[in-house]
């Protein structure tokens, strides 16, 4: 403890008081009053302050000095009468925009239905048996230069560290055999009433499962304890009329039907029905390399992204019956023969000519098909995708989404959480396995509730943080009440750190994203004081598969190539390309280290939102210790092509941009010069994915994103926020926050988690960690009260259940 005074002492030395806290400036007096001027403006703590920090609104706000002496911001009122609840409403009708008239069927009765059902059983034998096949063909010398051929990903390769993160759980792979079952008759169905895509996808989507014999695949919904004062573990029971919403291992919900191919499951097609171009071919083609950083963003807000995007949505790939994972290409990288390729294979083609895989002679790049599974309305037609995790922002990242998941993170002890070197003083890590899993490529395998904790460091350093945090509340917790049980504590730590990450996501980040402008439109602002109040549960606050694998993976642009790593002395003296931090969490065994990748990413910058992704991504994502990896922009592409989502001018309509018949009529949202490489790539205007359309449009005013992808993220945020009946500021509820708690929730901040929970040699930082240092945002000690204090102290003798 002396020691760590002393250096908390000798560090503050080292900073000029201007960068410690707003004081003399040669050019600025930051010394502010206790009065603002501005009609309604309150004197406030920097991270509590809700405004648009735009480069000129920044500058034109006033400093001023809290009652406590503690320097503050002059922020503008938000007036609760501008947020326009009415919205609510409109938003929420997003979806019966893109709804298409129901075609006309022939006549089908349940003859028709069970003649169909009756073929699944040889169906699905044809698909296990083409498996079984390639399973006997393993290490078969292939001709010419294909090399060999092994259907199972083998370790040190980038198809298998892939597999090792999206790789489904046990029970997803069954539900999801259960839901093949369905497609395959409703493809039946088609092919025996010579059905058209609409007519098959859409149409027979009237048509229940319910009274047939595939009706015992059908979710049953979860008996349900309505008056716990806790979420379940694995988000059902949230909704009170329809208690599945929600829970992991159910299907997306959609803005727009699905487009398949064959309407019902084949990858989405040209509109003359051709193939659609090769999605490398796309991103060679539309992807630059340039490097834009954002002056005012720390690439904190990319890594934030990643951790919460890890809270809502894990889209598994079907892997084989034992587990293990697919591989779709030849061991030297070439496009294997039809007979070749497994049932759920859809591989990326890489042009011969390609300006970066052809030196490596790679025409072939591993892409396996998303698990599908049972639709909520138990119907044929079109498949849908599933979200293993749960749908809900609800910490799931760090507590699990299954029952099992949940005891494998619980120490079952104090309310805590498990972790790992509590030895000789040093702060705890996550746990670690003790055995190599087929979850785990890296040398160091950590346990948390996602499986994903051991993608990259930083965001394993998240996991590390999180994981702290409930450990440190769960302790002040058994000190207030020492009657409490563990099972007590463990529940009440996790509603206060799901309430933190949801206070951080809308008070600090999502203002980021999607501006000011649109934070009031969506009614996305937390409240100052009292409650929400508008929860509705006949909001389906599902994760959108539009959401999910097109628009919330924005945050990819934002990567810069290099991670900084920052000593205690503001040295970047260990900077490594991003594609070295994949599959290498274990350097935050090391004291100190994650302090260092924590000052790393509050000191660098984001890069910009635009077409432009480093190739620490594009050519070299999972690579190991190979000169080449995988293409997450290629990845992207396809996996919407999987999904069947529409094309991107389908969503311009639904977000009520201007509707689009000529590549021409892009230009003004999008730079005329992409819109003239878009009509290079792609046939018609209809086939452009609806991730590279996003990512190629101009940022709409005062947003990170361009207006479509604005669209999709706003409404999603909102309908997190006003359908989840457990979410933290929702009042009127037996569960809510008495108002002083939630007081004390509205002052929490990122800056002082970070600084509550670093391994004690990270001393200050901004107020506003999703922002670099500035005029207004400038570098404080952790003890300061500019960063405010939950006082736990109002959760003493709180009633439990």
């Amino acid at each position: 403890m002396i020691l760590r005074i002393w250096l908390l002492l000798c560090f503050s030395l080292l900073i000029s008081p201007q960068e410690i806290i707003f004081g003399e400036d040669e050019n600025t007096n930051l010394r502010g009053s206790t009065l603002c001027s501005g009609d309604g403006d309150l004197c406030t703590a920097l991270a509590q302050c809700q405004t648009d920090f735009g480069t000129g609104l920044e500058i034109a706000l006033e400093p001023c000095t809290l009652s406590d002496g503690v320097f503050g911001i002059c922020c503008p009122k938000v007036s609760m009468d501008d947020l326009a609840p009415s919205v609510i409403g409109d938003i929420f009708q997003l979806t019966e925009r893109g709804k298409v008239n129901r075609p006309l069927l022939p006549d089908i009765g349940a003859a028709e239905l069970d003649l169909a059902i009756r073929t699944v059983p040889e169906r699905v034998k044809k698909i296990r048996d083409e498996e079984d096949f390639l399973l006997t063909k393993i290490n078969t010398v292939l001709g010419g230069d294909l090399g060999t051929f092994s259907v199972i990903s083998l370790r040190q390769t980038s198809s298998f560290a892939h597999f090792s993160l999206f790789g489904g759980l046990r029970e997803t792979l069954s539900i999801s055999s259960e839901a093949l079952q369905v497609a395959q008759a409703s493809k039946q169905l088609q092919e025996s009433l010579r059905l058209t895509p609409q007519q098959a996808g859409i149409g027979l989507s009237r048509f229940s499962l319910t009274e047939t014999q595939l009706g015992s695949t059908c979710l049953m919904q979860p008996r349900c304890n309505f008056r716990s004062k806790y979420r379940t573990i694995d988000g059902s029971c949230n909704n009170l009329r329809i208690p599945l919403l929600g829970r992991s291992q159910t299907t997306f919900n959609r803005l727009l039907d699905a487009q398949y191919g064959d309407g019902i499951w084949s990858e989405r097609r040209s509109k003359d029905g051709t193939k659609l171009p090769s999605a490398r071919f796309v991103s060679a083609s539309i992807a630059s390399d340039a490097e834009v950083p954002r002056p005012e963003l720390s690439v904190a807000i990319a890594h934030w992204g990643q951790f919460i995007d890890h809270d809502i949505t894990l889209t598994p790939t079907f892997t084989l019956r034992n587990g293990s994972g697919i591989e779709c290409c030849s061991s030297n990288g070439r496009m294997l023969p039809p007979s070749f390729l497994h049932p759920q294979c859809l591989p990326i083609e890489i042009p011969n000519n390609d300006r970066f895989y052809s030196r490596f002679r790679r025409t072939c790049m591993n892409f396996v098909r998303s698990m599908i599974g049972q639709r909520m309305d138990c119907n044929f037609g079109y498949t849908e995708q599933i979200n293993e995790i749960t749908h809900w922002m609800d910490g799931s990242m760090v507590y699990g989404s299954t029952p099992e998941q949940a005891r494998s993170v619980r120490a079952f002890q104090g309310g805590r959480l498990r972790t790992s070197f509590q030895r000789s003083g040093r702060k705890s890590t996550l746990p670690i396995e003790s055995q190599r899993t087929e979850n785990c490529g890296a040398d160091v395998c950590y346990i948390a509730g996602d499986k994903r904790v051991n993608e990259q460091t930083m965001l394993a350093a998240f996991h590390t943080i999180f994981v702290r945090e409930h450990n440190r509340i769960a302790t002040s917790l058994q000190q207030l009440n020492p009657l409490w049980s563990d099972e007590q504590l463990y529940q009440e730590s996790r509603r206060i750190v799901a309430a933190e990450i949801q206070h951080i996501t809308y008070n600090e980040w999502l203002p980021n994203i999607v501006g000011q402008k649109f934070m009031k439109a969506y009614s996305l602002w937390p409240r100052r004081n009292g409650y929400f109040l508008q929860y509705d549960e006949k909001i389906d606050a599902r994760i959108n598969n539009e959401f999910s694998t097109a628009a919330f993976r924005f945050g990819h642009s934002l990567l810069p190539s290099l991670i900084q790593v920052v000593d205690g002395f503001g040295r970047r003296d260990q900077s490594s390309e991003l594609s070295m931090f994949f599959d290498d969490g274990g350097k935050l065994t090391s004291p100190s280290y994650l302090d260092s990748i924590i000052r790393g990413m509050l000191t660098s910058p984001s890069q910009n939102f635009d077409n432009a992704f480093t190739p620490e991504i594009t050519t070299k994502l999972f690579r190991g210790n190979l000169p080449f990896g995988m293409d997450l922009i290629a990845l992207n592409t396809q996996r919407g092509r999987d999904h069947g989502l529409p094309g991107y001018i389908q969503y311009r309509s639904v977000c009520g941009l201007p509707s689009v018949r000529t590549f021409e009529d892009l230009i003004g949202t999008i730079p005329a010069a992409t819109a003239q490489a878009l009509s290079r790539i792609y046939r018609h205007v209809d086939d452009i994915d609806l991730f590279i359309g996003g990512i190629s449009e101009i940022a709409a005013p005062g947003s990170l994103l361009g207006p479509t992808f604005t669209c999709i993220v706003a409404d999603q945020f909102a309908r997190l926020r006003a359908g989840d009946r457990f979410f933290y500021d929702i009042g009127n509820q037996l569960h809510s926050f008495s108002q002083a708690q939630l007081q004390e929730i509205q002052k929490v901040s990122l800056a002082r988690i970070l600084c509550d929970n670093s391994d004690g040699t990270l001393f200050s930082t901004q107020p506003l960690v999703f922002r670099l240092v500035s005029r207004v945002n400038r570098k404080v000690l952790c003890g300061s009260l500019a960063i405010p204090i939950m006082d736990l102290r109002v959760w003493a003798r709180e009633p439990v259940q």
